[in-house]
């Protein structure tokens, strides 16, 4: 009985990894290695200006 709760205890620590993993890849495919080191992604978009509405 104590292998098969040692069993579960470590399948639920890979598991918790491996969902870590595929989050942290999925957030750097999305954001860029920004992410990596908390900075802001850097998007560049023109600005609007209020001066171009009519």
């Amino acid at each position: 009985m104590d292998e098969m709760i040692e069993f579960g205890k470590k399948m639920k620590d890979e598991i918790n990894t491996q969902i870590w993993s595929f989050y942290n890849d999925i957030k750097q495919a999305a954001l860029g290695e920004e992410s990596r080191h908390g900075d802001e992604p850097v998007r560049t978009r023109p600005a609007k200006s209020k001066s171009s509405r009519t």
